[in-house]
């Protein structure tokens, strides 16, 4: 493998994988294609070529192949990534010293996207690779979106499932004749099952609310500095009487000097909050819970865990807890509320404000989250 490496120095360059034997023209094609601010990686055979697609970490938008000298290899190629990558996926431009109907036949039949014959017109050339990358993102784009409309869609049917259950209660329980109650006692039970059931309903309904804000650009991020100790101390200090109340205790430990991130305070208030909340929501009393933050100075990063005794997640839910609204094996342990929307809203909170966020979790021995902001 041989990587080009552009002078152009911006984001999100589109990385383009060149199959090409002959050395001269590889690096005109290369040349052409870095100077419009394209990434390039050479491969002088198809099975370096497979080798880069399936054992490397590039994610390729673009591959070309050239017909010089690998020929049949090159078209056999073209059929192992369609089984992986559909024509909008990744597009397949062929490049081609002879181009006749029995040959463009053949490259379409591979799952070629295009091609082009050589010598080749510059402006030709780079006309097609514009328009597959074109089709390609829109693909990317409207797949993106499909897949926000259906969990958007997903949320929505989950939590109108879910109000039918308290809405039942209160619709039952509201039409009890009063004389029908024996004691105050019997009162009371009602009225707090009533209560109860009316703050479920009001956590959902808020809870797809702030998700549905969170995920599009209806919300506004007034990013700043923010002192993260200070705000993960008016945290746990909100959460203390929570965990007291199950004989929980909150350790706390960070760094002596400052440690500045760059986000918005209120979102980020309300990401941890939610995940601090939730170790004591799902862990037994008597349980402990560890907030930590280290500054991590050689790396400018800012790193915060919080570790807990819960129940933790089984195997098979870590791979979807920040992609979709799901119940989880886990429930609370003092009868408090949950809509199972909180993670999701979490990571878009996180995500948005330039962050990362990470689960470790173990059925039975409890889960630990890791934050990453970088130093402001």
């Amino acid at each position: 493998m041989e990587l080009a490496n552009s002078s152009f120095a911006f984001n999100n360059k589109k990385q383009i994988l060149i199959v090409y034997d002959a050395d001269q023209t590889k690096h005109i094609l290369g040349n052409i294609l870095i100077k419009e601010g394209y990434d390039v990686v050479y491969a002088a055979t198809p099975n370096e070529a497979a080798d880069l697609f399936f054992n490397s970490r590039i994610n390729f938008d673009l591959l070309i192949l050239d017909l010089f000298s690998n020929g049949l290899l090159d078209i056999e190629f073209c059929k192992k990534i369609r089984e992986k990558y559909n024509f909008n996926e990744l597009p397949v431009l062929f490049v081609s010293k002879q181009i006749n109907t029995q040959l463009i036949d053949a490259l379409y039949s591979a799952g070629g996207s295009d091609y082009i014959a050589v010598p080749f017109n510059k402006k030709e050339l780079l006309k097609k690779i514009h328009n597959l990358l074109a089709i390609s993102e829109y693909y990317l784009k409207n797949t993106q979106l499909q897949n926000l409309i259906n969990l958007k869609t997903q949320i929505f049917k989950m939590n109108v499932h879910d109000l039918k259950n308290p809405l039942s209660s209160i619709f039952s329980l509201s039409g009890i004749p009063v004389a029908s109650f024996k004691d105050q006692e019997e009162v009371q039970q009602t009225l707090d099952v009533i209560h109860l059931s009316s703050k479920l309903m009001i956590e959902l309904v808020n809870q797809v609310i702030e998700y549905l804000r969170v995920s599009t650009t209806e919300i506004v991020f007034n990013n700043e500095t923010v002192d993260i100790v200070a705000l993960v101390n008016q945290i746990i200090e909100i959460n203390n009487p929570l965990a007291k109340n199950k004989k929980q205790k909150i350790h706390f430990n960070y760094p002596p000097e400052d440690c500045f991130i760059f986000a918005d305070a209120n979102k980020t208030f309300q990401a941890i909050n939610n995940i601090v909340s939730n170790a004591i929501k799902f862990s037994e009393f008597h349980k402990e819970i560890w907030v930590d933050i280290f500054h991590k100075k050689e790396d400018k990063k800012i790193i915060i865990t919080i570790k807990d005794e819960g129940p933790g997640f089984k195997k098979e839910e870590l791979g979807r807890v920040f992609l979709e609204n799901g119940r989880y094996s886990a429930r609370p342990t003092g009868n408090e509320v949950s809509t199972g929307l909180g993670l999701l809203i979490t990571k878009q909170i996180i995500v948005k404000s330039n962050g990362k966020i990470n689960l470790e979790s173990e059925e039975g021995k409890g889960s630990k989250f890791t934050i990453e902001y970088t130093a402001s």
